[in-house]
């Protein structure tokens, strides 16, 4: 007669053997992949051909479904809050998973309950004035600022947005005081600048590439170890004599709910590798001046981390809090 424990042992044996077929037959179905910000935006634009590379790559159709607003708060509860079986992913900046803890008292969601799969890309910050401003440098810029406090302006995207946040630690590590002027999205910042409704932006160059090739703006530096192969005459912040200043840029990830299978993480990121290789994607990269990375799980972990060491003294010290 069998035993208990030998019954167990084979269903054990048997619920083994189905969840390795299920990763070994993954993906059987189409996959989500959630974008937690409008449609034609620069993130939105670089997930495009991703799900699409993705999809010939898996076999299944990947499609996107974006979900913006609300601090992406709603796009990061459908996420956590689905099955943990890889058709249901994630393509995000840190925020989520970072800032949004700082903001608010309580969540709907656990900051922790992802699983991480790759990297994606770096969105590079400028700092840039108007070309028509009497500021030829940086250096005039922040000569100026720190001897009329307040008295310059900066466009970001609103109290809790990464480039707000990031303008906060510029100003610290400078010693400057700029006066905070919000708006809705980085393109309405960079019109505001050439308009001259403001003086200054650290904005995003997917946001403004197109202003700088135009030549409509004027950028100081790029907020990066080397130089953007899209702007090479554009000089890196260290080189425009500022080394010690150290913003994190925004990244792009590639998430999911907590609890997928490793087997099905490394496929996606072994595949998302392929396809970040692609000539549809490099175009996308190049047309958005975004710089990709390379990686996987852990590399997102450490992005993810960083992100909350750099960023949650300040947003304690600006006060803000959101519920």
């Amino acid at each position: 007669m069998k035993t208990y424990a030998s019954i167990l042992a084979a269903l054990l044996a048997t619920l083994g053997m189905a969840c390795a077929h299920a990763q070994d037959a993954y993906p059987n179905k189409p996959i989500k992949l959630i974008v937690p910000y409008p449609a034609g935006g620069a993130l939105d634009s670089l997930a495009r051909p991703i799900a699409a590379g993705l999809g010939k790559r898996l076999g299944q159709n990947v499609v996107v479904e974006n979900r913006p607003g609300g601090n992406l708060i709603p796009a990061t509860v459908a996420v956590t809050r689905s099955p943990a079986d890889g058709y249901t992913l994630y393509y995000t900046l840190g925020q989520p998973f970072t800032n949004n803890q700082f903001f608010f008292k309580s969540l709907p969601y656990d900051v922790d309950a992802y699983t991480p799969i790759a990297p994606i890309g770096i969105y590079t910050y400028t700092f840039q004035v108007a070309n028509n401003s009497p500021f030829k440098t940086l250096k005039e810029f922040i000569e100026h600022a720190k001897q009329n406090p307040m008295k310059l302006t900066n466009g970001n995207t609103g109290a809790t947005s990464p480039g707000r946040l990031a303008s906060e630690l510029f100003m610290n590590q400078t010693d400057i005081k700029l006066t905070q002027v919000p708006y809705q999205g980085g393109l309405a910042v960079a019109q505001a600048v050439i308009g001259a409704q403001v003086d200054f932006m650290l904005n995003e160059a997917s946001s403004t590439s197109g202003f700088m090739r135009s030549g409509q703006v004027r950028t100081f530096a790029v907020n990066a170890e080397k130089r953007l192969p899209a702007f090479p005459d554009i000089p890196t912040l260290a080189e425009a004599g500022y080394p010690n200043v150290h913003i994190p840029n925004p990244y792009a990830v590639l998430l999911g709910p907590k609890g997928i299978p490793d087997a099905i993480v490394a496929k996606i990121a072994r595949e998302l590798a392929v396809v970040m290789e692609s000539d549809e994607v490099k175009t996308s990269l190049n047309t958005l001046t975004i710089l990709p990375l390379k990686g996987g799980p852990a590399e997102v972990k450490s992005l993810i981390e960083g992100e909350r060491k750099s960023f949650g003294p300040v947003i304690k010290s600006l006060n803000i809090t959101l519920d």
